[in-house]
């Protein structure tokens, strides 16, 4: 109590106790033994919170196309985020979703809808107000990377250079690992 509690020092407890430090330290390891002890055994559990966080149904989905995707069937991954976009009114979780199509379709060699799906967030990613920089270099490079897989190497070149000018003087990582992965 006078040491931890009170804030005296070990050695003038100890002193006027007449017992020496050590003693001191051993009584005070056996009292917050016993302290442990009844907080553990006596005290009654704490109640279990009521309210539990589940994810939004954006999380959810893209969690089982890219589930989907990754044990090999991107068809289904696909349906399953053509169906979501037309759903999502937001620009900028829209737009998240058609860069998300435009990888995938490039992925399975399937350019034409890549290119519509790379374009249309485009599109989106200029309407986003907050945050709209980020998603247009995005949006940027799911086009660049569609170019490279029809061979438009120029275009891909071009619109690649761009967004790493434009992010380079964001590379404290606040960023998290969305541009990484865009650029990789």
């Amino acid at each position: 109590m006078r040491c931890d509690v009170r804030g005296e020092r070990y050695g003038a407890v100890a002193k006027s106790l007449h017992v020496s430090e050590r003693h001191v330290f051993r009584e005070r390891r056996s009292a917050l033994s016993h302290i442990a002890h009844r907080l553990l055994t006596e005290l009654p559990a704490r109640i279990k919170p009521t309210v539990t966080v589940a994810p939004d149904a954006f999380d959810v989905r893209v969690a089982l196309s890219e589930a989907l995707e990754n044990g090999g069937n991107w068809q289904a991954a696909a349906d399953i985020l053509e169906r979501f976009a037309a759903d999502v009114a937001a620009a900028d979780e829209r737009g998240s979703v058609e860069i998300r199509l435009a990888r995938l379709y490039r992925d399975a060699e399937q350019i034409v809808p890549a290119s519509h799906h790379a374009d249309l967030a485009r599109t989106l990613a200029s309407r986003v107000t907050l945050g709209g920089e980020l998603q247009r270099d995005e949006a940027d490079l799911a086009v660049a990377g569609v170019a490279v897989a029809s061979g438009d190497w120029k275009l891909a070149g071009d619109l690649a250079q761009q967004s790493i000018e434009r992010l380079r003087p964001s590379t404290d990582r606040s960023l998290g690992t969305r541009v990484p992965t865009a650029l990789a």
